[in-house]
C-alpha cells in the first residue's frame, strides 16, 4: 500500500491543480473532474486487480496485452515503457525542482538551473534504486513526508476557512467552460496526479496472497487519495482565488506564502520531498517491467540481470536512468505529461480489451483464487480510454506531441519485426553484453523474481 501511495502522491498534485482549472473553467467542475479522475483510478484498479491475479507475471501491461492480444502488440507496450513513459520521471523531476528552488528564485528560475538540479536528483534516485533494502526504508519515510504535507495543506484550509470564511468558493460554477473538448485536457492533468495505481502490478510475482493483499492495498489506497486530492483542492482555493491559481507556476508554494508567510519554506522542503519519493517509486516498479520485458526475449538480455549483490534489475535501473536524463533535458514539464497521458491510456486501454479476452478463455475456471470485477467496470473503462486518446488530439491547440508519440511507437514495428519475431542477432553484441556483465557484477537469476 505504501509503494502505490508513494508513487501515486507527487507533482501532480501540486502542479495539475492550474491545469484542471485551466480547462475546466471554474472551482466546482474543477473539483467534480477531480472526484471523477479518483473513481476512473479505482475503476483501473479494479480491473488490473483481475489481470494480475489472472496473469501471475511481472510486468504491467505488457505482461497482459501479451497475454491477451500477443507479442506484437505487447513489444509496442514495452517499447513505448522504456522509451516514452520515463517523460513521466522526468517530468517530476523537474517539478520537484521548481518546488525546491522556488525559494530562491523569486523572479523565475532560470531553466538551465532546473535542469541540472533535476539531474543531481535523478543521480541519487538511480543509487537509492540500486539497493532493494534502501529503497525500501526511503519509501516508508517518504510516505510519511507525503501524508505530512498533504495533512499540512488540509489542517491549513480548515484554519483558514474556520478564521476568514469561505469567499472563494461561493459560486463555484461560475465561469465553466462550455467546450466539452477542453474537458478532455483537464482529465489529463487531473489523471496524471493519480498515475501508479498500477504500480503493484509491476511486481506481482513478489507478493504473497495476491488476492487478499493488493485488494486491499489497490482500493484502500485509491479511495484514500481521492479524498486527500480533494481536500487538498478545497484547501487551495479557500486561500487563493481562480486567478491567483491560473497565475501560479507553484501552487502549494503561493498557498504557503500566504498562510504562513515565512514559514512557508517548511511546505516547500515538503513538497520537494513528496515529488522526490514519487520519482524513486516510479522507478523501482518500472524497473522491474524492464526486467521482465528482457527476460521474454522482447529486448536485450543485459536487461533482465540483476546484481550479484542487491539481486536488484540493475541494468534496467540505470537504463531507465539514460532515457529518464535524456528527457530532462530536451523536454518541459507541459509536454512531457501530454506524451506521457497518451500513452499511457492507450496501453491502459489495450490491456482493459486484454481483461475481456482473458475473461473469455477462462469463462469455464471456478478459481477462487481469481478475482473477478463486474464486466461493466472494464467495459466503461475501455471507453474511458478511447476517449482519453482520441479526445484530446481533437481539441488540442498542437497536436504535434501526439503525432510523434504515435510515429515513436509504430518504430518499434522495425524493431520488432528483426530482432524479437526473426531473432536476429548483431554479430559481436554478446561481448558487449559480457563486457557490462562483468563491469556492472550482474548476472541471470536462478529463477523468476
Amino acid at each position: 500500500m505504501a509503494i502505490i501511495i508513494g508513487n501515486i502522491i507527487g507533482a501532480g498534485i501540486f502542479i495539475s491543480p492550474k491545469g484542471v482549472l485551466l480547462y475546466t473553467g471554474s472551482i466546482g467542475m474543477n473539483l467534480v473532474v477531480w472526484a471523477l479522475c479518483g473513481l476512473i483510478s479505482l475503476g483501473g484498479c479494479l480491473c488490473y486487480l483481475e489481470l494480475a491475479t489472472v496473469v501471475k507475471e511481472s510486468g504491467g501491461e505488457w505482461a497482459y496485452i501479451k497475454e491477451g492480444l500477443g507479442g506484437a502488440p505487447a513489444f509496442l507496450a514495452a517499447w513505448m515503457n522504456t522509451i516514452l513513459l520515463s517523460s513521466s520521471s522526468a517530468a517530476t523531476c523537474l517539478a520537484s525542482c521548481q518546488y525546491l528552488l522556488s525559494p530562491f528564485f523569486t523572479c523565475g528560475i532560470p531553466v538551465t538551473v532546473s535542469k541540472v538540479t533535476a539531474v543531481a536528483m535523478l543521480w541519487l534516485v538511480i543509487q537509492l534504486n540500486t539497493s532493494s533494502k534502501s529503497t525500501t526504508k526511503i519509501l516508508n519515510l517518504l510516505f510519511l513526508v507525503k501524508v505530512l504535507a498533504l495533512a499540512s495543506i488540509v489542517v491549513g484550509g480548515i484554519y483558514w476557512v474556520v478564521t476568514r470564511g469561505t469567499t472563494n468558493l461561493n459560486d463555484a460554477f461560475a465561469e465553466t467552460t462550455k467546450d466539452g473538448w477542453q474537458v478532455s485536457l483537464a482529465f489529463y492533468s487531473g489523471l496524471w496526479a493519480y498515475e501508479g495505481w498500477n504500480v503493484v502490478n509491476f511486481a506481482t510475482e513478489e507478493v504473497k496472497d495476491l488476492k487478499r493483499t493488493m485488494t486491499k492495498a489497490v482500493i484502500g489506497s485509491t479511495v484514500l487519495i481521492t479524498i486527500l486530492y480533494l481536500l487538498v483542492n478545497i484547501s487551495y482555493y479557500a486561500v487563493l482565488t481562480r486567478q491567483e491559481v491560473l497565475d501560479s507556476d507553484a501552487v502549494a508554494v503561493d498557498w504557503a506564502v500566504y498562510l504562513i508567510g515565512d514559514w512557508s519554506g517548511i511546505i516547500v522542503i515538503l513538497v520537494g520531498l513528496s515529488t522526490f519519493g514519487s520519482v524513486v517509486a516510479g522507478f523501482f516498479g518500472s524497473s522491474r517491467v524492464l526486467m521482465a520485458v528482457a527476460r521474454e526475449g522482447h529486448t536485450v538480455e543485459l536487461l533482465s540481470m540483476i546484481s550479484v549483490k542487491d539481486n536488484t534489475p540493475l541494468i534496467s535501473v540505470f537504463w531507465r536512468g539514460v532515457l529518464t536524463f535524456t528527457l530532462i533535458m530536451v523536454g518541459d514539464i507541459s509536454a512531457l505529461i501530454d506524451f506521457f497521458s497518451f500513452c499511457a491510456w492507450l496501453f491502459y486501454g489495450l490491456s482493459f480489451l486484454s481483461l475481456f479476452i482473458l475473461r473469455y478463455r477462462r469463462r469455464h475456471s471456478d478459481n477462487e483464487e481469481i478475482f473477478r470485477v463486474p464486466l461493466i467496470i472494464p467495459a466503461i473503462m475501455l471507453l474511458i480510454a478511447m476517449y482519453l486518446v482520441i479526445v484530446p488530439i481533437i481539441a488540442a491547440d498542437n497536436r504535434l506531441p501526439f503525432i510523434y508519440a504515435v510515429i515513436i511507437m509504430l518504430s518499434g514495428l522495425l524493431l520488432y519485426l528483426p530482432f524479437v519475431l526473426k531473432r536476429l542477432e548483431i554479430r559481436g553484441f554478446h561481448r558487449v553484453t559480457v563486457f557490462f556483465q562483468l563491469l556492472c557484477r550482474v548476472g541471470l537469476p536462478d529463477k523468476d523474481v
